[in-house]
């Protein structure tokens, strides 16, 4: 499909973020529900993320961090942001009273899904503490083992190739 991520899993190759955190979960046997259920509603919210959060946050961090600024297309950049902002009042709704998205007792690739873009530094119009349950939920998320910043696993820092 000409883009990433992929992951290549022995003569597997896989693209589409949701379809590998499918993957994952199907072989490993974890973080995708122990009954059907709970898988209805994780995939439920990978799904949302591919295309109510992650898509829009990602256009909107490109448009208002790596494009010159005289090319940043205002409107779009605003219509966006209400997009994203829609979105964030959807996750604090859902982590209201709740450590995790759709899993009752921990984290499952609905979570991994759906955090990362909220991580990122560049700003795109949105302060982490005007959503206290998303930023209790995301600090849950960084503090599992293993974690890591999302720069921490890429080479060189976008801001710095724009």
């Amino acid at each position: 499909m000409g883009e990433c991520p992929v992951l290549v899993d022995g003569d597997e190759v896989l693209t589409q973020s949701g379809n590998i955190l499918y993957h994952i979960a199907e072989k490993t046997g974890q973080l995708g529900g122990a009954s059907t259920a709970e898988q209805k509603e994780i995939w439920r919210w990978v799904l949302w993320d591919n295309h109510k959060l992650s898509s829009q946050a990602g256009m909107l961090r490109f448009l208002m961090n790596f494009l010159p600024a005289d090319k940043r297309p205002a409107e779009v950049i605003a219509f966006t942001q209400g997009r994203v902002k829609a979105a964030y009042a959807v996750l604090e709704a859902q982590l209201t009273g709740r450590d995790w998205l759709a899993g009752g007792e921990g984290v499952t690739v609905a979570d991994l899904s759906c955090c990362s873009y909220l991580y990122y530094p560049e700003p795109f119009g949105f302060s982490r503490a005007d959503w206290p349950h998303v930023d209790r939920w995301l600090d849950r998320i960084a503090a599992l083992p293993g974690w890591k910043h999302p720069y921490d696993l890429m080479p060189g820092n976008p801001s710095d190739r724009a």
